[in-house]
C-alpha cells in the first residue's frame, strides 16, 4: 500500500514532541538545549540561521547520530535536549521521528521551521527596539527628521557595511538611522570587540564609519550596552545582520537598498 507524504508527516507529528516558535525562544541560549539546523547549506547562507545552532544537513542525520557509525559527531552524545527545524517543520518532523527511533533520548522540533521563528521574532524585535532609549544606539540625524529606522549591525557583516554606506542618502531624505549592536559571532568574539570600540569611541558616528570601512580602531572601553543588546536580539529571534526595524514595527531581514526603503515609508531621495 502506498504511503504519501501526508501519511508520514501525520504519522511521525503523532509520536513526536513539536514547539511552537514561543517556546523555541524560550528554551534557546540554554546551556542543556542545542539547536540543530537540518536544512542545505545554500539555505543557511542564502536565508540566516538561528544564533548557536549546530548544522546537520539532513542527509547526514543516520550516520551522524549512531555512535556505531564512523561518521558520529560527538555533539550528539551530550546529556542536552536537542531541537531540529528546517524551513517549514516538514522534514524536521520526519528526522525528529528517526532520531528519535535510532535512540536520540530527548529531540523535538520547531512547527513551522526557521519560516515561523522569523515570524514569531517579528514583534518581539519591535519591542527591544521600543523599550531601548536612543542615548544607548549609534544616531545618525536626519537633516530634517520625518522617520527613523533601527538597524542590528555588526562591523564585518558585508551587507551591513553596504547599508551604510548609504546612510548618507537616508538622513538626507529624513530618515534618521539608528544603530543597536548584533555581533553575530558572539560575546567577547572579535567582531562584538569591534563594536565595543565604536561605542567607547569619543566620536561614535565617526568611529562607525570608519570601522564599517575597515579600520582599525584604538582599542577602548567604558560601561556599554553591546552584551545586553545582542542578547536581547537573540531572545527576541534575530538571527542575522542587518536586521532593520521601521518605526511602524515592520522588520526587515537583510538589506534593502536606500532608494527602496525611502520609497517604502513615503520620503523621497534628495
Amino acid at each position: 500500500m502506498k504511503i504519501g507524504y501526508k501519511q508520514l508527516l501525520d504519522q511521525a507529528m503523532s509520536e513526536i514532541e513539536t514547539l511552537t516558535a514561543e517556546e523555541a525562544v524560550d528554551l534557546h541560549e540554554k546551556d542543556n538545549v542545542q539547536f540543530v539546523d537540518l536544512r542545505d547549506i545554500r539555505e543557511l547562507k542564502h536565508e540566516g540561521k538561528i544564533p548557536g545552532t549546530y548544522h546537520m544537513p539532513r542527509g547526514m542525520l543516520e550516520f551522524w547520530i549512531d555512535p556505531e557509525s564512523p561518521y558520529f559527531k560527538n555533539v550528539f552524545s551530550e546529556d542536552k535536549k536537542f531541537v531540529f527545524y528546517c524551513k517549514s517543520g516538514w522534514r524536521s518532523a520526519l528526522a525528529t521521528q528517526t532520531a528519535q527511533r535510532m535512540g536520540l533520548q530527548s529531540v523535538c522540533h520547531i512547527g513551522g521551521g526557521f519560516d515561523a521563528w522569523k515570524e514569531s521574532g517579528a514583534e518581539a524585535i519591535y519591542g527591544v527596539v521600543n523599550s531601548t532609549p536612543p542615548s544607548d544606539m549609534v544616531v545618525f540625524a536626519a537633516t530634517d527628521p520625518k522617520r527613523h529606522i533601527t538597524v542590528f549591525t555588526d562591523i564585518d557583516c558585508g551587507y551591513c557595511r553596504r547599508f551604510h554606506q548609504e546612510v548618507p542618502q537616508l538622513t538626507a531624505a529624513g530618515m534618521e538611522v539608528r544603530y543597536m549592536a548584533f555581533p553575530r559571532a558572539g560575546v567577547e568574539s572579535e567582531s562584538y570587540n569591534k563594536i565595543v570600540n565604536v561605542w567607547c569611541s569619543d566620536n561614535q558616528q565617526k568611529a562607525m564609519t570608519e570601522a564599517k570601512n575597515g579600520v582599525n580602531l584604538p582599542v577602548a572601553s567604558c560601561t556599554n550596552p553591546i552584551a545586553d543588546q545582542y542578547r536581547q536580539g537573540v531572545q527576541a529571534g534575530i538571527n542575522g545582520t542587518p536586521t532593520l526595524v521601521l518605526d511602524d514595527g515592520t522588520v526587515i531581514g537583510g538589506y534593502v537598498p536606500a532608494d527602496e526603503l525611502l520609497a517604502r515609508v513615503g520620503l523621497s531621495a534628495n
